[in-house]
């Protein structure tokens, strides 16, 4: 499958950027609720850890996982798991208060930041060539 798209990597990748990023920002949420003079800023971490670690982890793997095509893998697995918690964040909101608008304004600008940080994730996770391995 050179160069195809392989749908179980990924639903891997996608897999372990929810595994990683939904426990802290579920931190986030119970640390900062609507205290938004909190004295600490130690749910700036947590906000970290969901914004920016479960991508590039979910891009590290695929990489790993697919070296003939790392760049793509990451970008479908970080995109499709960004759907996948959009969609529950958007339904939770329209449940709950119905400001979808405020929302998915954050929602579409963190998508393309989350899908760079995992082909970034790949990219460096690629194996480096040796200097005997490049051709003069």
């Amino acid at each position: 499958m050179a160069g195809g798209l392989d749908p179980r990597v990924v639903g891997l990748g996608a897999a372990v950027q929810i595994a990683v990023s939904v426990p802290p920002a579920i931190l986030v949420s119970a640390l900062r609720q609507d205290d938004l003079a909190a004295q600490s800023n130690l749910w700036l971490v947590a906000a970290l850890m969901a914004l920016a670690v479960g991508p590039a982890a979910a891009g590290v793997l695929v990489g790993r996982k697919r070296p003939d095509a790392p760049l793509l893998h990451a970008a479908a697995a970080t995109a499709a798991a960004w759907a996948l918690l959009a969609g529950v964040s958007v339904t939770r909101t329209a449940l709950s208060s119905g400001q979808v608008a405020a929302l998915l304004v954050t929602l579409l600008t963190i998508a393309p930041i989350q899908v760079g940080i995992g082909v970034l994730g790949a990219f460096f996770s690629r194996p480096h060539r040796t200097t005997e391995e490049i051709d003069p």
